[in-house]
């Protein structure tokens, strides 16, 4: 009787098995027809993946911005958290025809989020490196960029102006540019004719509302301004200068090319250079900025950065054929020695030529990026505010210093061609505080020329004096025109 039970189960249990097997049989091949239809794939992160069904939506390609700025390359892999879906360049196509406007695409807190899509989409996805502090500033003020300066060939200008064309030049180069990297990181500069970087910020001491303009977004997102006037905006002439004043009143000695300088005759580089008496335009500044407006209050001075400052280069030029570095070469940058500095080989050539094709402007202080506080260049020659920055050689008494040549060009100026096609030639002559050379006899610093030649003598007395701020990058703006921001109409007003 057991073993007759043990058959019957068994028959049983051989059924049950049979007919478990023919349902799993069915059951796998609808999943494996379904399949056909709706698969998972995944798409390779650098760190992990991130998984999509194709039924969805199809990446059909992804791009992935390079170190030029605006400039992009094919890639495979979708970046980690370092980058940023571009939403303004990322879309999708609905049946290869119109974009889906529903399509989300962006990067929240470190991840890509990829949403709200429909089965006919495809999707072409553009990466951008982390959003620098600077990129964040122009986002707030609500400008745009028009890309990146890719060499300076020539001065930026218009196509109608006479001065276009020809050997050189860069057309239509009218906006706000990425120019590469200061100390503290990318970097924008207005260039060319612009006319959207106006900004009311202080009082002089008849009340009057101080005008400026924005040169540039620096690294760390503070705001550069260059002093235009007070009252109404002024239209050039004179009116964008303090006062007209010699950089020094002499110029017989290398360390007149500085905008703090040591004393005369020394035999070092380091004494020639050191930083122990203001030079006439430093004074002068310094005193306007206290005595003659209202900028050196509470008020206003907790809207200026710090810890940014102003370089006055004076690294000797490494360029081998520049026309000064034939004589003393061991002790160039002392005494009367023959001496190229090094804003001399951005503009020039060899002897004293201006007709270089092509200008090497620089917004970096430091001759070691890596290292840069800590670098004896950027400790001598990077002005910051004494007793507040933390960096630099905290030589100024109040934060306030000049426009170097790096800015200039960037703008649109170029040494040794006329140019009246950019908004920082204003129609006088102004000072810079960039170093240019020693020829034995006299100490040359940049300024900024009616007809844009770059350059003259210390102790010439009829170059303007347009004095340089800088903004925090949280500055907050307000406005009262109507119509585009940044214009004379409807300028950016600091408020709290």
């Amino acid at each position: 009787e057991k073993l007759n039970y043990g058959k019957e189960k068994n028959k049983r249990m051989f059924l049950y098995g049979f007919l478990v097997a023919v349902v799993l049989l069915i059951l796998v091949n609808i999943i494996a027809s379904k399949a056909m239809y709706r698969k998972t794939e995944s798409v390779q992160l650098a760190n992990g993946t991130i998984n999509y069904t194709p039924y969805d939506f199809k990446i059909m390609a992804m791009y992935q911005e390079t170190s030029a700025k605006g400039k992009y390359e094919e890639i495979t892999i979708m970046p980690g958290s370092e980058y940023v879906i571009n939403e303004s360049k990322s879309y999708c196509t609905l049946d290869n025809k119109v974009h889906d406007n529903k399509a989300v695409l962006k990067t929240f807190e470190g991840r890509h989020i990829i949403s709200h899509l429909t089965k006919q989409d495809k999707c072409y996805l553009y990466f951008d490196r982390e959003q620098s502090a600077a990129s964040k500033t122009v986002f707030s003020l609500g400008l745009k960029t028009e890309g990146a300066i890719d060499s300076i060939t020539g001065p930026a200008c218009i196509e109608s102006s006479a001065n276009c064309g020809g050997e050189g030049t860069n057309m239509k180069q009218n906006g706000l540019y990425y120019a590469g990297e200061d100390d503290d990181g990318p970097s924008y500069v207005f260039r060319g004719t612009v006319d959207n970087n106006w900004v009311k910020f202080g009082k002089d001491k008849s009340n009057q509302d101080i005008w400026w303009r924005i040169i540039r977004i620096n690294g760390n997102g503070s705001i550069r301004l260059i002093y235009s006037g007070e009252g109404t905006p002024p239209t050039g002439n004179g009116k964008n200068a303090i006062d007209n004043q010699a950089y020094n009143t002499t110029r017989t000695d290398n360390t007149y090319v500085g905008y703090y300088y040591g004393s005369p005759n020394q035999k070092t580089y380091e004494a020639t250079h050191s930083n122990t008496i203001q030079n006439n335009i430093a004074s002068k500044t310094e005193d306007w900025f206290k005595n003659t407006t209202k900028l050196n209050t509470d008020e206003y001075l907790k809207y200026i950065d710090e810890n940014v400052g102003f370089c006055n280069n004076r690294q000797i030029s490494k360029n081998p054929q520049d026309w000064l570095t034939d004589e003393g070469i061991e002790n160039r940058g002392t005494g009367i020695v023959k001496t190229a500095y090094k804003g001399f080989y951005k503009v020039a050539t060899n002897n004293n030529s201006w007709r270089r094709d092509k200008q090497y402007p620089d917004l970096r202080c430091s001759s070691n990026p890596e290292n840069f506080e800590e670098n004896a260049d950027y400790k001598r020659d990077y002005y910051t505010w004494k007793d507040h920055a933390s960096r630099g050689n905290q030589a100024l008494v109040y934060p306030v210093g000049q426009i170097t040549i790096d800015e200039v060009i960037l703008a649109g100026g170029f040494g040794g061609r006329t140019n009246s096609d950019y908004w920082l030639n204003s129609g006088t002559f102004y000072w810079t505080m960039t170093p240019r050379d020693f020829d034995g006899s006299n100490a040359s610093v940049f300024t900024v020329n009616y007809d844009g030649y770059l350059g003259t003598y210390a102790d010439w007395t009829i170059p303007g004096i347009r004095p340089v701020i800088n903004l925090k990058a949280e500055t907050k703006f307000t406005f009262t025109g109507n119509g585009d921001k940044g214009t004379t109409a409807n300028p950016y007003i600091v408020s709290d």
